[in-house]
């Protein structure tokens, strides 16, 4: 299913790589992430990685991805797809942070382009795992 910005249904959910990157984590990252997209199916489409190479001044790369998810705020979901939802979600911030810890990388997070959370030295912060996931666990009936 193409992304469409103007379906209410799906969101970005939306994530930025801060810091030096390494040609050695981008290597690592860049298969392991291929890796990832490819171990399941997802409830709309697999993530996506994306790179900006320089600024206007030639010395920043950035490296991030997105992941389409379906818009669980406008309480129209059956719970298979919010449970899809979720774990796309939560399969994503657990592999960033396991990469966050290893380079000590920082990684921001949108969700329909607001600012909603980071992991650090691979801790998500409490918008991220209390906030996001663990208030979608209890949604679900997961805890």
């Amino acid at each position: 299913m193409p992304f469409n910005s103007s379906r209410p249904d799906i969101q970005l959910f939306t994530f930025y790589i801060s810091g030096e990157i390494f040609a050695q984590f981008l290597d690592e990252f860049s298969q392991h992430f291929t890796e990832l997209t490819e171990s399941r199916e997802r409830s709309i489409a697999a993530p996506s990685l994306f790179f900006e190479d320089e600024d206007e001044e030639g010395e920043s790369f950035s490296i991030g991805g997105e992941l389409k998810v379906l818009n669980a705020w406008r309480g129209k979901l059956n719970r298979e797809d919010d449970l899809r939802n979720y774990y796309d979600v939560k399969i994503l911030i657990d592999f960033l942070s396991a990469y966050s810890f290893r380079y000590s990388a920082e990684i921001e997070f949108e969700l329909a382009d607001d600012q909603i959370g980071s992991i650090t030295d691979g801790n998500p912060c409490e918008s991220l795992s209390v906030g996001l996931l663990k208030e979608w666990e209890k949604k679900l009936g997961l805890q």
